[in-house]
C-alpha cells in the first residue's frame, strides 16, 4: 500500500493540491539558484518547500518520496549554513531528485508504484554533500537537551548576539487535517528569521502528530516584531498570530500539559476573519464546476441577443410604443447583468501565465546543457492572466518555439565569440494583453532563420516547387517551418531533426482561433509572436453575410472593410486582387471559399481583409452587419471535417451562423483557383 489505510480522500487530495505547490516552487527556485548561488533567502525558500514536502509524506504514509525529500532537506541544510558551496553537482542532483518526487506523487493517482530507483536518488543526494555530514541544524535546536535547558542556552547566545527574543503563539484553524504540517512550517519560518531554542509542542512532539491547534515558540532574531508576524501570518490555515516581546509576556515558560487540548470555542475562533485577511475569504471550487457556471453564461448570452431581436421585431411592428420602450430597458438591464456576470466568471477564470512559464526556465537549462550550448532565459508580463483553457493549449507551442531557439537558433559558445557575441545566449519571453488579445513574444539572440537554406529543406522534401519558392517572400519563406515533415538538422537528435514540432505550434494556436507570427534577422535573431484570444467560449465576432447565409468572423483577423466600389482591384494572371499599402492581395468571394463554387465575376458588395499567421487575404461578401459577441458551439460528428469553419453559434432570431476558420479560408484564398476544395 503507498499510503497509510487512515487517510480520507480529502487529506490526499489537499496533499495533493500542495505537493504540486511544493514540486513547483523546488523546480524554478533551484533553477534560480544556479545563477544566485549565494542568495540565502532563496535557499531558505528552497529548505522550506523540501522540508514541508518531507513532512506531509511522512504523515500521508508515502515513504518512499519521504525518503527523497528528506535527503533533500539534509543537502540543503548543509548549503543554508555554508557548509558546503553550490556547485553544479549539487544542482543536477536536486534537480534529479524533483523528478523523482513528481514520479514519486503521480504515483499517488495512478494506484500503482512506479519504477523509481530511491536508493540510487538517495545516493546521489548523499554523495552530493559529502563535505559535511551533519544533520538538520533547526531540529537539533529545537530539540537538544531539556526544553527548559535548551532555552536557557539559546536565550544566552541570543544576548551575546545582541539579537531580539519574542514569544509567539500561533493558532492553527482547528478544521485543518495538517495541523502538524503547518507547525512544522512555523518553527522552520521561524528559524529562518534566528533561531528557535524552546517550542511547545516540541518538534519532536511535532513529527509524532501530538499537537493541539496553538503552537507557542520563543524566537531569538535580529527581526523586528512586524517582520516575524508578517513571516508567520503567511502560513495557510493559521487563523492567528500573537507576537510579544519574551521578557514582558513571560519570566519563566508555562506549565506542560500532558496532552495538548484544543482551544475553548474553537468554531468561534474559526470564523472569525485572521489577522492576516485570509481564513473564510477564499475558498476552492471544481474545475468542473466553473465549465458548468461559463456554459450557463454562455446560454445568457444567446438568450441576451434573442431578447434583443425580440425588441427590434416589435419596433419595427408597432413603432416606439411605451411597451417598446420598457422592453428595450428591460434588455439592457439584461444586457448589464449577463456582461458583469461574465465578466466575473471570466475573472475566475483567469490564470496567470507564470503557471506557464515558470516551468520553461528548467527546460531551456536542460536542452542547452544538452546541446552544449549556454542560455539565459528572461521573462516579463508574468502576471499576464488568460482563460484557463487557453493556457492548457499553450504549453505545447511554448516548448516546441523554445527548443527551436535553444537547438536551430543560438549558436555554440565558440561560434558566439567569433561573432563577437557573449557566449551564453539570451532567449526573453514577454507578455503584454492587447484589447481583447494576447500577445506573447519569445525572442533569440542567435543565428537568425536562413530563408534559402529553408526553402531548399522544402524543395528535397518536395514541399514545394522551384516556381514557388523564386516568388516566395523572405516573410512568406520563414513560415515555411510549419510544414510537417520539414527540418534543416541533417542530423537527428533527442530534441530535434524529425521536423515534427514546428508544425505542433501552428496547428494548436490556429485550433484556439490564434495565430503565430515570425520576424527574422540574420546573424542577428528571431522573434515568434503569438497572438491568444482571452477565452475560447465567447469570443467577439464580426458578422457578414452572403447569399443569405449568416458567417461570423473572430473580429481579431479582421484588418479592415471596404466598399467594393472604393477598393482597388485589378486582375493579376486572370484572378482579382485588391491593392492595398502598396501589397497585392489575392480577392475571393467568401462562397467560393465555402462551398466550392466557381469564382463568380461579382465577389459581393463589400470586402474584407483578414490576416492570420502572417498571411493576408480579401474576401468578398454581400453585406457587413455588426461586431456581436458570440458563444462558440462545436461543429458536431457530422461537419466536424468541414475545415473552412471552426465552430457555430446561435443568432438572436435563432438561426444558425457558422464562424469561419480564418487561416484556411486565407489557405485557401491564396491557393488555387479550386478553393472550394481546399476549404470545404
Amino acid at each position: 500500500m503507498l499510503i497509510s489505510p487512515d487517510i480520507t480522500t480529502e487529506e490526499l487530495q489537499v496533499f495533493l493540491l500542495e505537493a504540486d505547490e511544493q514540486i513547483q516552487t523546488l523546480d524554478e527556485d533551484i533553477v534560480a539558484l544556479e545563477k544566485d548561488s549565494a542568495n540565502a533567502e532563496l535557499i531558505q525558500e528552497i529548505f522550506r518547500a523540501a522540508h514541508t514536502l518531507k513532512g506531509s509524506s511522512a504523515m500521508l504514509g508515502h515513504a518512499r518520496l519521504a525518503d527523497v525529500a528528506h535527503a533533500m532537506e539534509t543537502l540543503l541544510d548543509k548549503l543554508r549554513k555554508g557548509e558546503i558551496p553550490c556547485a553544479p553537482e549539487i544542482i543536477d542532483a536536486l534537480l534529479r531528485a524533483i523528478d523523482a518526487i513528481r514520479t514519486l506523487k503521480e504515483e499517488l493517482t495512478s494506484g500503482t508504484e512506479s519504477d523509481v530507483a530511491v536508493s540510487e536518488v538517495v545516493a546521489s543526494l548523499e554523495a552530493a554533500g559529502t563535505a559535511n555530514p551533519s544533520g538538520n541544524g533547526v531540529h537539533a535546536t529545537a530539540t537538544s537537551a531539556a526544553p527548559d535547558a535548551g532555552l536557557e542556552a539559546g536565550l544566552k547566545a541570543a544576548a551575546e548576539r545582541g539579537e531580539l527574543c519574542w514569544k509567539v503563539t500561533i493558532s492553527v484553524d482547528p478544521q485543518s487535517p495538517w495541523a502538524a504540517v503547518r507547525m512544522f512550517q512555523a518553527v522552520h519560518e521561524a528559524s529562518g528569521l534566528g533561531s528557535v531554542p524552546w517550542s511547545r509542542p516540541s518538534v519532536k512532539e511535532i513529527e509524532a502528530e501530538k499537537v493541539g491547534t496553538d503552537l507557542e515558540m520563543v524566537v531569538t532574531s535580529n527581526a523586528e516584531e512586524r517582520e516575524v508576524r508578517a513571516a508567520l501570518s503567511d502560513l495557510q490555515d493559521v487563523l492567528q498570530v500573537k507576537v510579544e516581546p519574551y521578557a514582558q509576556a513571560n519570566g519563566s515558560l508555562p506549565a506542560r500539559e500532558e496532552e495538548p487540548s484544543p482551544p475553548a470555542h474553537a468554531a468561534e475562533q474559526k470564523a472569525e476573519p485572521s489577522s492576516n485577511g485570509k481564513g473564510a475569504q477564499t475558498i476552492k471550487i471544481e474545475v468542473a464546476m466553473l465549465d458548468k457556471f461559463m456554459d450557463l453564461v454562455s446560454e445568457l448570452v444567446i438568450e441576451r441577443s434573442r431578447v434583443n431581436q425580440v425588441h427590434r421585431d416589435i419596433r419595427a411592428r408597432y413603432g416606439d410604443t411605451e411597451e417598446a420602450r420598457a422592453l428595450n430597458n428591460a434588455s439592457l438591464n439584461i444586457y448589464k447583468v449577463v456582461d458583469e456576470l461574465h465578466y466575473g466568471i471570466m475573472k475566475v477564470r483567469m490564470l496567470p501565465i507564470s503557471t506557464v512559464f515558470n516551468s520553461l526556465p528548467r527546460i531551456v537549462r536542460d536542452i542547452s546543457r544538452q546541446e552544449g550550448k549556454q542560455a539565459e532565459i528572461r521573462i516579463e508580463g508574468k502576471e499576464t492572466e488568460l482563460d484557463r483553457a487557453v493556457i492548457e493549449r499553450l504549453r505545447d507551442p511554448l516548448l516546441h518555439i523554445l527548443r527551436n531557439a535553444v537547438d536551430h537558433g543560438l549558436e555554440t559558445p565558440e561560434e558566439r565569440r567569433a561573432a563577437g557575441k557573449p557566449p551564453a545566449g539570451i532567449i526573453s519571453l514577454v507578455a503584454s494583453q492587447e484589447q481583447e488579445s494576447i500577445l506573447v513574444k519569445i525572442s533569440d539572440d542567435g543565428r537568425g532563420i536562413n530563408v534559402e537554406k529553408l526553402k531548399q529543406a522544402a524543395l528535397r522534401k518536395g514541399l514545394i516547387t522551384q516556381e514557388a519558392a523564386a516568388a516566395m517572400s523572405d516573410e512568406e519563406a520563414t513560415h515555411l517551418m510549419f510544414l510537417s515533415g520539414l527540418t534543416t538538422k541533417e542530423k537527428v537528435t533527442e530534441v530535434s531533426g524529425r521536423g515534427v514540432g514546428m508544425d505542433i505550434v501552428k496547428t494548436n494556436l490556429e485550433a484556439i482561433g490564434g495565430s503565430v507570427d515570425i520576424q527574422s534577422w540574420l546573424g542577428k535573431g528571431t522573434t515568434f509572436t503569438l497572438k491568444l484570444p482571452l477565452t475560447l467560449a465567447i469570443i467577439q465576432g464580426f458578422l457578414v453575410s452572403s447569399n443569405a447565409a449568416t458567417y461570423v468572423v473572430p473580429i481579431l483577423s479582421v484588418v479592415e472593410t471596404m466598399k467594393r466600389k472604393d477598393a482597388n482591384i485589378c486582375m493579376v494572371m486572370g484572378r482579382e486582387t485588391v491593392r492595398f499599402r502598396d501589397s497585392i492581395i489575392p480577392l475571393r468571394s467568401i462562397d467560393a471559399l465555402t462551398e466550392g463554387a466557381a469564382c463568380a465575376a461579382r465577389s459581393g458588395n463589400y470586402i474584407v481583409l483578414l490576416r492570420s499567421g502572417g498571411r493576408t487575404a480579401a474576401v468578398g461578401v454581400d453585406d457587413l452587419l455588426e461586431p456581436q459577441e458570440v458563444v462558440v458551439k462545436p461543429m458536431g460528428q457530422y461537419l466536424s471535417m468541414v475545415r473552412a469553419f471552426s465552430g457555430a453559434t446561435i443568432m438572436g432570431n435563432g438561426s444558425v451562423a457558422l464562424i469561419l476558420d480564418v487561416p484556411t479560408i486565407i489557405s485557401a484564398a491564396l491557393g488555387s483557383s479550386n478553393g472550394g476544395s481546399e476549404a470545404g
